[in-house]
C-alpha cells in the first residue's frame, strides 16, 4: 500500500502485481474504489459509484487510469490486486469486530464474511452486499482443505487483537473497531 502521489506509483503497483486498487484515503462504504488489471490489450478499468456498485469503464492505458482517477481530486492509496476468495461466485472478505471490555482488554466480538453483490468489485454490505457466516463461507471455499479451514479461523483473531493495540497506540482512545481481513484463494491472510 502506497499513497498514489503520480502515475509511477500505479504503474509501480501494476507493473509488479499485475493489478492494483486504488481507493480514496478517507472513504468508506465501498464508494470510489477502482479496480486496474492488466490485461494482453491494455488496462481493464472498473469503479464503484457513490452507492458502491460497479461500473467497467472500459479498457485504458495506465495513463489514462491515472488522469481519469485524478479527475475526482481526492487523495487516493493504491494498493496490490488480491485474488480473494469468491463464495457462490461473489467477492469475499472476513469482518472482525474489537471491542473494549469493562477492564479495557481487546476482545473479538463478532467475525463474519461480506459477500458482495454479484459481479461487483467491493464486498461492502452498503453496496447490496450481505453477511454470511465465516464457517459457512470457508467450509465451502476450502472444502477439500479443512486445514487450512482452522489455520484460518485461528489467525484472524489474533491478528485483530494485535492489529487493535498497534492502532490504539497510534490512534488513542478507541473502543471499537471494525477490521477486515482479505483472504486470497491460496488461504493467505492479508
Amino acid at each position: 500500500t502506497r499513497l498514489l502521489r503520480s502515475g509511477r506509483d500505479l504503474t509501480a503497483i501494476v507493473s509488479r502485481f499485475g493489478g492494483a486498487y486504488v481507493k480514496p484515503s478517507r472513504g468508506g462504504f465501498g464508494k470510489g474504489i477502482w479496480r486496474i488489471e492488466r490485461r494482453q490489450t491494455g488496462y481493464d478499468v472498473r469503479r464503484t459509484d457513490g452507492r458502491g456498485r460497479s461500473h467497467r469503464l472500459g479498457r485504458m492505458s495506465l495513463r489514462g487510469a491515472y488522469r481519469a482517477i485524478r479527475r475526482y481530486g481526492r487523495t487516493y492509496i493504491v494498493q496490490q490486486r488480491l485474488h480473494l476468495i469468491r463464495w457462490r461466485g461473489s467477492i469475499a472478505d472476513v469482518r472482525v469486530l474489537v471491542q473494549k471490555d469493562v477492564h479495557g482488554r481487546w476482545d473479538v466480538t463478532g467475525v463474519g464474511v461480506r459477500v458482495g453483490r454479484g459481479a461487483t468489485i467491493v464486498s461492502n454490505l452498503a453496496g447490496g452486499g450481505r453477511a454470511e457466516t465465516l464457517d459457512t463461507v470457508l467450509g465451502e471455499v476450502f472444502a477439500d482443505r479443512p486445514v487450512v479451514i482452522d489455520e484460518i479461523k485461528a489467525l484472524v483473531p489474533q491478528l485483530a487483537l494485535r492489529l487493535a493495540a498497534r492502532l490504539e497506540r497510534a490512534a488513542r482512545p478507541l473502543g471499537e473497531l471494525g477490521i477486515d481481513f482479505g483472504v486470497d484463494r491460496t488461504g493467505r491472510v492479508w
